[in-house]
C-alpha cells in the first residue's frame, strides 16, 4: 500500500478521517454517520465494505456510489502500481486506492473509513492521523486471522487508534476489551470516549423503529434492535467531538438525517403482513441482534427463514442460537465460491429436530417461502451479505419496494 499510493502521489494525505473499526455495526455507525454530516451540508466520502447491491457503493460521496466512469478512469491510473517488484495487490487494497484518489479529486470535506478486516494491518490503515478512531462492537469474526481469543481481536482493531487522536469506544463490550482499547488509548495519548447508554431514553419501540431522547430531543431511528440504539450513541459521541473541534452540527439537521435513514441488509424490513426481514448477519454477535428482534417483535407468530453462509463462518453456533425459533428452514447458498453446501446446512439441522428444506438456487428459496407464508408470518432471510445481495432485487422487484442507492 505505502509503495503503490506513494506512486499514485499519496491521495490519503491531506483528508480528514473518522476511522471506525469493529466485528459488528461498522457499516451502521458509518453510514448513520454520513447521512447526519451530509445534512448538514458537508461534503462527506464514505468507504464501506463489502457491498449489497452494487460493487460501486463501496465508495459513495453524499450518499451517492462512484460513477462508472470515475471508477473505470482511476482503475487504469492504478492498474501500472498495483504490481511492485513480486507483489501483487489485493482487490481490496485496488479499491482503497481508487477510493482516496477520488475523495482527494472530490475535495471531500471529511471521509467516514471503514476497516475492510481487523486494524492494524488494514489497507485502510495506510491514513496517517485521524480526526476520530471508532471501535465498534467486538466479538468473535475471522478468528482464523485475527485470533482465537477476544483480546487479540481487540488488539488487531485497536490498531487503527492514532497517536493524540480520540478514540469513541461501543458500549457494553466485554471486560477483555475495555482492557485492551484503555490500555492501547493510553500508550497512544489518545482521549477515550464510551457513551452513557443512560444518557439515552428509549421512549418506544415498533416494528418501524425506535423513538429515543437524548439531551432532551427525540428522534426517531428507523431502524430495528437494540444494537442500533448502542450505535447510534456512538454517533452522539463522535458528533459531540466533532462539534468541539469546530465542526457545525444543528440539531434539527441531526434530526432529520436521523429520521431518514435507511441501511439495507441491516434487519431490513420489506412488509409487515407478512413481516419480512432481510438480514446481514454472518456471525454469532449478529444472530444475537436478529434473535433480539424476533423476541420483542415477532412473537406469536409463525417464523419462516432462508439461510445460507460461508463454509468458514461459525455457522453451527448461529444455527444453534436461531434454530429453536423458526417453524421451518430453507436453507440455500449464496454465490460465493466459499459457500456452504445446503445439505450440509440441512444434515445439520435435522440433526437439531428442526424442519428443513433444501433448495440450492436462492431465486426459488424465496419463490417457495413467499408461497407459505401467511399475512399473519413472518419470514427472515440471513447468514450472509453475499445472500442478502442476490435476494434484495428479488425482494425490491416483487414488493415495489423503493430502492435509494
Amino acid at each position: 500500500m505505502h509503495r503503490m499510493l506513494e506512486n499514485l502521489g499519496n491521495p490519503q494525505n491531506g483528508l480528514k478521517y473518522i476511522h471506525v473499526a469493529g466485528t459488528n455495526g461498522k457499516g451502521s455507525i458509518c453510514t448513520m454517520l454520513s447521512s447526519i454530516l451530509v445534512e448538514c451540508n458537508y461534503k462527506v466520502g464514505l468507504f464501506v465494505s463489502p457491498f449489497v447491491v452494487n460493487f460501486r457503493e463501496r465508495m459513495q460521496i453524499n450518499g451517492k456510489m462512484i460513477s462508472k466512469a470515475d471508477f473505470t478512469r482511476l482503475l487504469s491510473s492504478t492498474i501500472p502500481f498495483i504490481k511492485s517488484e513480486n507483489e501483487s495487490a489485493t482487490e481490496f487494497e485496488v479499491i482503497t486506492a481508487i477510493a482516496f484518489q477520488w475523495f482527494r479529486d472530490q475535495l471531500c470535506d471529511i471521509v467516514i473509513l471503514e476497516t475492510g478486516l481487523g486494524g492494524r494491518l488494514d489497507a485502510t490503515n495506510i491514513v496517517k492521523s485521524t480526526l476520530i478512531s471508532v471501535i465498534a462492537s467486538i466479538s468473535f469474526d475471522h478468528t482464523e486471522i485475527l485470533g482465537k481469543t477476544i483480546k487479540k481481536i481487540t488488539t488487531e482493531k485497536c490498531g487503527i487508534i492514532k497517536p493524540g487522536s480520540t478514540t469513541v469506544l461501543y458500549p457494553n463490550q466485554r471486560r477483555e476489551v475495555y482492557s485492551v482499547v484503555s490500555e492501547m488509548c493510553k500508550s497512544k495519548n489518545s482521549k477515550l470516549l464510551i457513551p452513557d447508554l443512560s444518557d439515552i431514553r428509549i421512549v418506544k419501540k415498533d416494528i418501524k423503529g425506535t423513538n429515543l431522547i437524548s439531551n432532551e430531543i427525540e428522534y426517531h431511528l428507523p431502524l430495528l434492535g437494540i444494537h442500533q440504539v448502542k450505535n447510534i450513541s456512538v454517533v452522539f459521541a463522535i458528533l459531540d467531538e466533532l462539534e468541539k473541534l469546530g465542526w457545525k452540527i444543528k440539531p434539527a439537521d441531526k434530526r432529520r438525517a436521523i429520521e431518514n435513514i435507511k441501511i439495507p441488509a441491516r434487519i431490513e424490513i420489506f412488509s409487515e403482513h407478512p413481516l419480512i426481514i432481510l438480514d446481514g448477519a454472518h456471525n454469532p454477535s449478529g444472530i444475537d441482534a436478529l434473535v433480539k428482534v424476533i423476541k420483542d417483535y415477532v412473537t406469536e407468530k409463525r417464523v419462516f427463514a432462508i439461510f445460507g453462509m460461508l463454509s468458514k463462518k461459525n455457522w453451527r453456533v448461529c444455527l444453534k442460537k436461531i434454530a429453536p425459533f423458526l417453524t421451518k428452514i430453507i436453507v440455500t447458498k449464496p454465490n460465493h465460491i466459499m459457500a456452504c453446501e445446503p445439505y450440509v446446512l440441512a444434515d445439520f439441522l435435522s440433526g437439531m429436530g428442526c424442519e428443513v428444506i433444501v433448495e440450492t438456487e436462492n431465486k426459488i428459496a424465496l419463490k417457495n417461502a413467499l408461497s407459505i407464508c401467511n399475512k399473519d408470518d413472518a419470514l427472515l432471510i440471513f447468514g450472509s451479505l453475499y445472500l442478502a445481495s442476490e435476494i434484495r432485487p428479488k425482494l425490491i422487484e416483487y414488493f415495489k419496494f423503493y430502492d435509494n442507492i
